[in-house]
């Protein structure tokens, strides 16, 4: 029995295997959105718990926008507010949400 050894391929491109961007889910004050509305929002479409949806709510009212979440997909972050938009637009209201990179 012969004992060989395997050599691990070098890496000719190490920007191929690094992670892709962070993005954030950044929603936009809009002064006119009902408080309930947003709420629900978060909570059902993002899935965010209700005390940390109340202090997204509070900042963006106080600063005029703020992180809803922070994702490793842009994919997955556009559906998501894709899907905050369609709820938004059922209710008319304005409320916005975008996708930023970190």
């Amino acid at each position: 029995m012969t004992t060989e050894t395997i050599n691990k391929p070098k890496i000719e491109n190490k920007k191929e295997l690094a992670e892709p961007p962070k993005v954030a889910i950044v929603i936009w004050d809009d002064r006119s959105t009902p408080l309930d509305i947003v709420l629900h929002v978060l909570v059902a479409h993002m899935s965010i718990e209700l005390g940390k949806a109340i202090d997204i709510m509070t900042e963006a009212e106080l600063k005029g926008s703020a992180v809803c979440k922070v994702l490793n997909s842009r994919d997955i972050a556009e559906s998501i507010v894709a899907d905050a938009h369609s709820c938004a637009d059922v209710v008319m209201t304005n409320l916005t949400f975008s996708v930023e990179v970190l």
